[in-house]
């Protein structure tokens, strides 16, 4: 059979169903991947300390990526908080090994000012994250300009200074390896954009810097107007790894943070794995 008869045959299962194309396949598993992130995303229930409502998921995750060098098929990122600064971020990575076969990985931080409390499910059960402290430490942006009048203006200047930062992480820090030096890189579009004009913040973003397109810390971007001073600039940091992560602004270190010895329930960021039953990688 020639090649032309040979496409045109397979066309013709096609039609009538006998065949069916990977593409199709692959998107029905990524479908699947998608709906079973939801699932998870959906199942937890977040709440600032001293406050009985909860932070409203936004429905839809504002990052999704893969880390093929990693063993990471699949994530998605989810934003805990409708209006304002998001309370907490969760990660949910779908990855696997040749023994325990398919995992999700999730990856909790704090954004918040204050204690959080949270409760969510897994395939195997529930977990629960009570971390006592703040996620986020705000710190004046060095040598900023004044924030713009308007928005649009005011992300070309997050943009800006998200720009000036760099950082690396080191997964096995105690070797003192040069090669286990990581160099991340800044995502250019914020994930999400916010305000919140009654605790203070005027406008503000999340950045993601990354291995490749894995998201490894969260650089929050803020205007932000304290009492009767004028709004200024500020900027923190919350972790998406638990690697030693070491940033810079224009090339002056500003945080080392080292690898967690714990990083557990009480924890700001929390991290473990459950399996991933039912799907493919």
């Amino acid at each position: 059979m020639t090649g032309r008869g040979r496409l045109a045959w397979t066309v013709a299962l096609i039609a009538c169903g006998l065949v069916v194309p990977a593409r199709s396949e692959e998107d029905a598993a990524s479908s699947a991947r998608s709906a079973a992130m939801a699932d998870l995303a959906k199942s937890v229930t977040l709440l600032r300390a001293g406050s009985a409502k909860k932070s409203e998921l936004i429905p839809e995750p504002i990052y999704r990526y893969d880390d093929p060098a990693r063993r990471y098929s699949d994530g998605t990122i989810w934003a805990f908080g409708a209006t304002g600064r998001p309370t907490a971020v969760l990660c949910l990575t779908l990855q696997g090994n040749a023994r325990d076969g398919l995992s999700w990985l999730h990856e909790a931080t704090s954004l918040a000012d204050g204690p959080v409390a949270a409760t969510g499910r897994h395939a195997s059960g529930s977990w629960a994250w009570n971390p006592k402290d703040r996620g986020v430490d705000l710190k004046p942006v060095p040598d900023a300009p004044a924030p713009a009048d308007d928005e649009a203006r005011r992300l070309r200047q997050m943009k800006e200074i998200s720009r000036r930062f760099k950082a690396s992480e080191s997964l096995d820090p105690a070797r003192n390896d040069p090669s286990d030096r990581f160099e991340l890189r800044l995502l250019p579009q914020p994930v999400h954009r916010y305000a919140d004009p009654g605790s203070g913040i005027v406008d503000g973003a999340l950045f993601l810097m990354s291995y490749g397109r894995n998201p490894e810390i969260v650089l929050l971007i803020e205007d932000r107007r304290e009492g009767t001073a004028g709004p200024a600039w500020s900027y923190g940091l919350a972790r998406l790894s638990a690697a030693r992560l070491r940033v810079s602004i224009d090339d002056k270190e500003v945080a080392d943070l080292p690898k967690p010895a714990v990083a557990g329930w009480q924890s700001t960021y929390f991290l473990f794995d459950r399996p991933a039953w039912g799907l493919k990688d």
